[in-house]
């Protein structure tokens, strides 16, 4: 849908949800499910084009099987706004009560769609809000969802403003402008009020993100590991000073840092010049009692403490199927790998937890931890 990111804005998403609605009121079910069924494809094939380059640049995987994959995962995602379509004119006895309705049913569509089966929360409708500060505010109280309904509230008005007879005159569309602009009003003004008051509470920390660009297809030549990580050193001794905080990306050590105690001497090394810590994202391997190894997606904060040991370690605890572990893997024949880096699949962290860091505790998300809402607010907390 038009209005997400990167070129965030309200406005293109308000519109489209419009028309949708206009075209479900008063719809049959079937009618309204094929409706939602086809907005969904519209709304989540562009929005999934990126897995193109994941799948196809970099997995090697063929075109053709890649574009069957795009719109099989799709084609069940839309089976959430199909579900939208065909109830939504079943709640809806009084027309007025249409922008409720839509809100509060697409929110419970979405929740679902986060939680089911693992849970898919991509491109919730929210997020339509990232370009606006102000109105972004509103997340403090109910999360993205909050935002979802606040979108489809909008767009219910303005459904509600389009005549849907010769015998409706200018008062319905009047109150609908005018709840629009009191609601949108008070949005903003709580959005003014609270980025006044974080301003005033929080202090100013400085905190400095490093990328590599280190080519993915070279990524992980063990020949050329302690060439990417001489990058990743270079760069972050050429920070401007002072700095409290250093991140690297998800993997950017791209080895296991429990077995390579000169390359993990180096970063701590350097933590101790330029006195800050640094946060970096990097494989690692336990082995448990009957001598199984499990391996894990890590973030792990190292200091200028004792060399060789880690400040803090979290393991991601969100895996992506087929990306990061197969599903059901005792029920898998044992020649399928998941599609990235490694035949190995990675084990499940212990869920959200915060790392200790000595000015503060940090919420650690790995990437796509990021799309679920319940598990971002649960480490904001």
């Amino acid at each position: 849908m038009w209005g997400l990111p990167p070129e965030a804005h309200p406005v293109p998403a308000i519109l489209g949800m419009g028309v949708l609605l206009r075209l479900l009121d008063g719809s049959p079910s079937r009618r309204g499910a094929r409706l939602g069924f086809l907005f969904g494809l519209g709304h989540f094939i562009p929005g999934l084009a990126w897995l193109w380059s994941s799948l196809h640049v970099f997995g090697k995987i063929p075109a053709p099987v890649v574009v069957g994959m795009i719109v099989g995962l799709a084609a069940i995602l839309s089976g959430y706004c199909a579900l939208f379509g065909a109830l939504l004119p079943r709640l809806v006895p009084a027309r007025w009560l249409l922008p409720l309705a839509a809100a509060a049913l697409w929110v419970v569509t979405e929740w679902l769609r986060a939680h089911l089966f693992s849970g898919f929360p991509w491109n919730l409708l929210g997020q339509v809000w990232d370009g606006s500060e102000t109105c972004l505010q509103l997340a403090d109280l109910g999360g993205v969802y909050l935002l979802s309904g606040l979108t489809l509230f909008l767009a219910g008005l303005l459904a509600l403003a389009v005549p849907v007879g010769a015998g409706q005159g200018f008062r319905t569309p009047a109150v609908a402008l005018v709840v629009a602009l009191g609601v949108l009003g008070a949005g903003y003004g709580y959005g003014h009020w609270r980025l006044e008051t974080l301003a005033a509470d929080s202090g100013m920390l400085r905190v400095a993100l490093v990328q590599g660009n280190v080519p993915q297809d070279l990524k992980w030549d063990p020949e050329r590991k302690k060439d990417w990580l001489k990058r990743y050193l270079e760069h972050t001794r050429a920070l401007e000073k002072p700095v409290d905080l250093v991140v690297w990306p998800e993997t950017a050590v791209g080895f296991f840092l429990q077995i390579s105690p000169e390359e993990l001497a180096r970063i701590t090394t350097l933590s101790r010049e330029i006195n800050a810590p640094i946060l970096t994202g990097a494989p690692m391997a336990d082995r448990d009692g009957q001598n199984e190894w499990s391996y894990f997606n890590s973030m792990i904060l190292i200091d200028s403490g004792e060399t060789g040991k880690f400040a803090s370690r979290y393991d991601k605890h969100h895996l992506v199927p087929y990306g990061e572990y197969i599903p059901f893997r005792s029920l898998a024949p044992a020649s399928m790998h998941k599609l990235t880096h490694g035949s190995k699949d990675f084990s499940t962290g212990p869920g959200p937890v915060t790392l200790n860091w000595g000015l503060d505790k940090i919420g650690p998300l790995i990437c796509y931890e990021v799309i679920f809402p319940d598990e971002v607010r649960q480490l904001a907390v």
